[in-house]
């Protein structure tokens, strides 16, 4: 199965094509803002440098987010047009989710965590396997503070764990004197999703029933816009 995958959810454009005879293929481009218009454009040069036309695609996997609004629905709404496009399957995963499974060592907690502005994380906690099974209580949107007193609650503190994303990034120092010299932050390099992660989760998902209508693919937003804010302001 020849999967292209994408997410948006973050200030880095990734897009990937997960073929079944070779290590795949995948383009990232920094810089917030210019997703809309380039989203397409990645996909188009990722599918003319492989020599992949667009009917030789056999599912579609997209991000779902948490993380940029305008991003999610960027990449949630090319995702489905392709697959209604192409008559293929589509499937959801979530951002963090993806996260987590690029960073797989047995025994390791890994938790990503994403600014979600007004000084709010999105965040998520995983006892990490491979290719990630979901967090251990779900996908959080706290304030930085009360997602700190969450890994506290969940014995986090002391332990090997790996943080990685913007606000892990931004709040560096905090986490380690908060949680112990055993707090590892992951590079910036590192610290963003990865659109071959994304397929391969996606691939297990199709292979397990899960997903594959289009009209099931939607964003997880765990907060309301700035727009639904204002509107009730």
């Amino acid at each position: 199965m020849r999967i292209l995958a994408v997410d948006a959810a973050t200030a880095v454009l990734t897009v990937a094509l997960d073929s079944p005879d070779g290590p795949g293929a995948e383009l990232n481009l920094r810089g917030p803002g210019a997703h809309a218009e380039n989203l397409m454009r990645a996909i188009r040069t990722l599918l003319d440098s492989t020599g992949v036309g667009p009917r030789r695609i056999d599912a579609v996997v997209a991000g779902v987010g948490p993380g940029s609004f305008t991003g999610i629905r960027i990449a949630v709404a090319a995702a489905k047009g392709l697959a209604y496009a192409l008559s293929i399957p589509a499937v959801g995963v979530s951002t963090l989710d993806i996260m987590a499974a690029a960073v797989w060592v047995p025994g390791l907690v890994v938790s990503p965590v994403l600014d979600a502005r007004r000084g709010e994380v999105y965040g998520a906690v995983y006892q990490n396997t491979p290719l990630a099974e979901g967090p251990l209580t779900g996908y959080l949107n706290l304030p930085m503070a009360k997602f700190l007193l969450h890994l506290r609650e969940l014995g986090v503190a002391g332990r090997p764990v790996c943080f990685l994303g913007d606000a892990a990034l931004k709040h560096a120092s905090l986490l380690r004197r908060e949680l112990g010299p055993e707090v590892w932050v992951a590079p910036r390099e590192a610290a963003y999703p990865r659109a071959l992660v994304a397929a391969a989760l996606g691939r297990e998902r199709l292979r397990a029933g899960e997903g594959g209508d289009p009209a099931e693919l939607v964003p997880l937003y765990l907060k309301r816009s700035e727009a639904e804010r204002l509107c009730e302001s």
